[in-house]
This record gives structure tokens, sequence and C-alpha cells, in this order.
């Protein structure tokens, strides 16, 4: 359903005023301290992960099981059955939402070890972000409407529970874009101002590939085909003539990706493009939608990305290294 409320490469220029998606990471916030759960360049991906206390915690591709594994790429531990998506972790506790069962959207609570005191905070939430010290899901009533709840964490009180048309996807604490029974896509207020009303003549159905502060990135093939970003400010790059699967992430104006046994970063405001490092990861057809294609993730300026049955650090965008790690497990076997 998430390609489907992202339908519209029109409905970016409408949310310059009132989205306003903004970095959550604080500076010199130490992990117990900080205020929010995830980031946004983390969110809308066919995997789920969370870093927090040089662990990475993530929903497995194999088996469908919760793991947590640490930064050098050693400790890989279960900790439980659940799969988990959206995995925020705030204050020493995870918060996700469990799809381990066909119709099963629970939102847990738990320690840190993934198996103590655990709370189920509802049990038909389908989407949730932590931000702010503010805990904010959506209960699914039925496919009509749904109820945004919001939680003070500092006080652990509802201070907001109001009822909004359709089940949307939260953007933060005041914005929403829903995808509606009757396939009328809107981005909407909590006061039910509707920011933007898609139609026929908007619908030309990008495939979203990923979701920043900044960009949304996608593939179309109508009106033009091809790979696009398009930004806060309404400024649309193309990316490539062609349409194709592979593991990327935006990180401010850069884009980076696989392509062609590449990796590639790709400036999004002057169109400079520069190659990495040489790897390709191989994937079955049936790889082409799946997790491993469609995931990769960002964390304080590190590039991560699932491998085997690991996530690993891949690529540091600070220092424009290579992470040890990933060189040592993955790159060093290849050149042996």
């Amino acid at each position: 359903m998430r390609k489907k409320i992202f339908m519209f490469s029109m409905i970016v220029t409408m949310l310059i005023s009132f989205i306003g998606c903004s970095n959550t990471k604080e500076n010199n916030t130490s992990d117990s301290n900080r205020s929010y759960g995830n980031t946004i360049n983390n969110y809308y991906k066919a995997m789920s992960a969370c870093k927090y206390n040089d662990e990475i915690y993530f929903s497995g591709w194999n088996d469908r099981a919760f793991y947590k594994i640490k930064n050098d790429g050693t400790g890989l531990e279960k900790l439980n059955n659940d799969y988990p998506k959206d995995i925020n972790i705030y204050r020493n506790h995870i918060y996700y939402i469990d799809e381990s069962d066909i119709g099963k959207v629970e939102l847990i609570k738990f320690d840190l070890d993934g198996k103590s005191n655990k709370e189920v905070l509802s049990d038909k939430a389908y989407s949730v972000m932590i931000k702010d010290n503010k805990l904010m899901y959506m209960d699914r009533n039925n496919y009509n409407s749904s109820n945004f709840i919001v939680v003070d964490l500092n006080t652990n009180k509802e201070i907001k529970n109001v009822e909004v048309e359709g089940t949307p996807i939260i953007f933060d604490e005041n914005t929403f874009i829903k995808d509606s029974p009757t396939a009328e896509y809107k981005i909407f207020k909590t006061d039910r101002t509707v920011v933007y009303e898609a139609n026929e003549k908007t619908s030309n159905a990008p495939d979203i590939v990923n979701v920043s502060e900044k960009y949304i990135v996608y593939m179309s093939s109508s009106p033009e085909m091809g790979y696009f970003a398009t930004s806060m400010d309404g400024r649309t790059t193309k990316i490539s003539d062609n349409m194709f699967h592979t593991r990327s992430t935006i990180i401010g104006d850069d884009f980076y990706y696989f392509r062609n046994g590449k990796f590639i970063k790709l400036n999004l405001v002057n169109g400079n493009v520069e190659e990495l490092f040489d790897f390709e990861f191989m994937s079955s057809e049936s790889d082409v939608n799946n997790a491993l294609n469609r995931s990769m993730f960002e964390f304080d300026g590190v590039i991560y990305t699932p491998c085997e049955d690991k996530i690993l650090p891949m690529y540091n965008t600070k220092t424009k290294e290579i992470e040890k790690v990933f060189n040592d497990l993955v790159l060093s076997r290849i050149k042996q």
C-alpha cells in the first residue's frame, strides 16, 4: 500500500510548506537522552532497521524475525520471532509494529533485549514514529477511518486522539498522506484541511524508491520513463533514462546507489557523479522486489546495507571511506 500512497510526483511540490520533514538527528546527544526514535531517511523501506548504542536492530529477511548485530559485524543475535516494521528506539526501549502473522499489526514496546517487559500498546496500529519526545501512531478503525494518537513520552500521557479519514501514513505530527478506498489521494492536516487532492490528470503512478527530509526518489513510466528525484522545493532531477531496482539511499543532496557493478554518488543539485568503488550484489530474479534490493540505511552519515544474514556499515560519507568491516568481510573476499 505504501507504493500507492506516493502515487503522484506532483504532490512533492505541495509538501513544501506543509510537511517540512526535518532531520531528527541531535548532535552531542547520547542515545539515552535523544528525543527521536529513528529518522525519515530510514522509513519507507521494504525492511526496517534502527541504530542504538553501536548496535543495529533490524527485521530479518530470511526467517522474518527480529535481530540485532554489533556495529563491527559481530554478535548477531535473534531477539524474538516478531517481524518488526517502523522500528524506533527511544531511551532504552524498542517500539515497532509486529507483522509476523497475516493481518497482525500490533504496536509493541520492549526493553532493549527484545524479550523483557513486553507491552502491546495497540492491536490495530499500522504506522508509528517517535519524534520530539512523542510517540505517534495510527490505529485503523476500518478502511474508511483511523485514529491518530500522540503520547507524550516524558509523562506517558495521551495528548492527542483524533479521527482521520482513510488509512494515512504519518509524516509528522500535523501532516499525513492518505490512500482512500475510492483511490483518491490526499495530503491533509489534522484539522481536515486538504493540502492536495489528486485527480486523473496527476496520477502517473510513480514507484517510490526513497524518501528523505528533502527528496522523493522514484521510477516512472509515464508521462516520461526513467529514474527521478523531486525535491521539496519542486525541482526534479532525472537520474537515469532507465528504470532499475537497486539498493539506494539519500543523504542531504546526495543520492547513493548501486548500478552496473559500481557504488555511485550523484549530487541532486549540480548533477555531479562520482564512482566510489566497484562491487555488485548478486541477486536472483526473485530478489528484484524483495527487501535486499529495496533497502539501504543511513545512521550518522554511515551507509549500512544488508549482506547475507547481517546488516553491515558499508561507507562513511563524512570521511569518504569504505567501512573496515565491509572491506574485511565482503570486499576482501572478492579480491582473494
